[in-house]
């Protein structure tokens, strides 16, 4: 009875999984198609993505250096491209003449939008047909596991190590 009841047992970390697959090959293909359409590499998407969401302030190569731990030749390489295809500009920063603020295009600025659209439509085929409480409910769910993530410390608990115990 005990193993039967086990077996039916749902896993959080299986179902999150597979709803982060089914979320990921929507979210992929319609990226993908987009990319092609503009001609543009995942790379450079999530530069544009990163530009857009910073821009009030200045974004500077070395901001997305950082942020994608990518070299300084590579980020001059891509930026170049981006910068044939007419997806930035890089303007004089002032006070430092050595410093060049990078910008969007209104091509890449279209091409964003569009991501974001399309983000919308997914939100809306995600809660389609789930009343208001229920999502609720989700999110205080979800919460409460990233609360469980965060505050337990798994390194000390009795994990069988791969070949020892099994």
């Amino acid at each position: 009875m005990e193993k039967e009841l086990k077996n039916k047992e749902r896993h959080i970390g299986y179902e999150v999984r597979t709803l982060d697959n089914m979320i990921g090959r929507r979210v992929n293909c319609w990226h993908s198609k987009m990319d092609e359409e503009v001609g543009i590499t995942r790379m450079q998407a999530w530069i544009i993505g990163y530009v857009y969401e910073h821009s009030e302030k200045p974004v500077f190569q070395k901001d997305l250096e950082e942020n994608f731990q990518i070299a300084r030749s590579t980020a001059t390489g891509i930026l170049q491209l981006m910068e044939k295809k007419d997806l930035i500009v890089r303007k004089p920063y002032p006070g430092d003449a050595r410093l060049k603020r990078l910008e969007l295009t209104a091509r890449a600025e279209k091409y964003q939008h569009g991501i974001m659209h399309n983000f919308d439509l997914l939100q809306i085929a995600l809660k389609k047909d789930i009343p208001q409480e229920k999502l609720d409910t989700f999110f205080q769910v979800v919460d409460m596991i990233k609360n469980n993530i965060e505050k337990e410390d798994f390194h000390d608990k009795n994990i069988i190590e791969a070949g020892k115990g099994v």
